[in-house]
């Protein structure tokens, strides 16, 4: 009889090895990216700004044409959402996919700007890339006058990177709560690119997050917050463009349980390039219960970034897989309910 050829030892040591291989590999990978991004940054930095937006453009149409799940993806949201044409969304994806190059193509610009513009210099350095009218200047400063902060709900609608940037750089304290990138050196740049425009970046997977948050709002600061993407984070299903969409709820059970004040705020294309646009929710109408109000507000939210979307749909991500997570019966009948009563006051 032959002895048993079993080689557990050298066999889990082998695989141990090609995992710390692949662990490397991705590590020196995503360096590369980085220092990629990096040097990307600064060639469109140092372009005139109508220069880097074209550029950008180009970046997204070249991302629209190789990028093929997302750009099938994009186009069947389109479709499905907006009632267009193949060719009205195969269209409007392009643009949307271009909109997200001239954002970084932006971004670059401000953090140029920043960098050499004299101090003392007339106008808000970033005042070529995104205008502040006096009306969303008179808005923010009702809201904070109550001297409670401001929650600021927000979308992935045209620049939100730039929009941060925009109302920090008027001197609001404003800290911003966020995914970590699946890149740990873009990561870690983009948090520092943030702390230099004034913005603080609060990690939704920090183990610190909530106690950073509840320091944000005991120094009332402008908390921003986005909602408008499918995540792994505690939400609801509110309706958003005819359908149920899975909507994270913190912005909504954070101003219910500490009554501060709530805006949407977005940046939109204006005749001069990008403008802040900033609109109070109102609060009053919502159910007594708690559980239900959250819901009732995050309807009322989402159904507010809706309406600016429409009046730019390009200026949205619709490449992301919005509707994804699917609500089961009872959900859909709990969150109708609070959505209709809503709806009814």
């Amino acid at each position: 009889m032959l002895p048993p050829t079993a080689q557990p030892q050298n066999s889990t040591s082998g695989n141990r090895t090609a995992r710390g291989l692949r662990r490397k590999l991705k590590r020196v990978r995503r360096r590369i990216v980085y220092f990629l991004v990096r040097a990307l940054f600064v060639m469109l930095g140092a372009l005139p700004v109508e220069a880097a937006l074209a550029l950008g453009r180009f970046a997204g149409s070249l991302a629209h044409l190789l990028a093929l799940r997302p750009r099938r993806l994009a186009k069947d949201q389109l479709s499905r959402r907006l009632a267009l044409s193949p060719n009205a969304a195969t269209a409007l994806a392009k643009r949307s996919f271009q909109t997200t190059g001239e954002s970084i193509a932006e971004l670059a610009v401000a953090e140029y700007l920043r960098a050499h513009t004299k101090t003392g210099a007339q106008g808000n350095v970033l005042d070529p890339l995104i205008g502040f009218p006096d009306g969303a200047k008179r808005q923010l400063e009702a809201t904070l006058a109550e001297d409670h902060g401001a929650i600021v709900v927000t979308g992935h609608i045209g620049n939100w990177e730039l929009l941060a940037q925009r109302v920090a750089s008027e001197g609001y304290d404003v800290a911003t709560l966020a995914r970590s990138h699946p890149n740990p050196f873009i990561g870690e740049w983009l948090v520092s690119r943030r702390e230099r425009a004034g913005v603080e970046t609060i990690d939704r997977k920090d183990p610190k997050a909530a106690r950073k948050i509840l320091a944000a709002i005991r120094r009332k600061a402008i908390l921003g917050i986005l909602i408008d993407q499918d995540t792994s984070v505690r939400s609801t299903f509110v309706p958003f463009f005819g359908e149920l969409a899975k909507t994270p709820t913190a912005a909504a059970e954070l101003a219910l349980k500490r009554r501060i004040p709530v805006l949407v705020a977005y940046s939109a294309r204006s005749t001069k390039g990008r403008e802040v646009r900033v609109r109070r929710v109102p609060l009053d109408g919502l159910p007594d219960d708690f559980d239900q109000a959250v819901i009732a507000l995050t309807a009322k939210l989402t159904a507010m970034l809706e309406e600016a979307i429409r009046e730019d749909p390009a200026a949205w991500v619709w490449y992301h897989d919005r509707w994804r997570s699917r609500p089961d019966p009872v959900e859909k009948l709990i969150e109708r309910g609070a959505t209709n009563s809503t709806s009814r006051g």
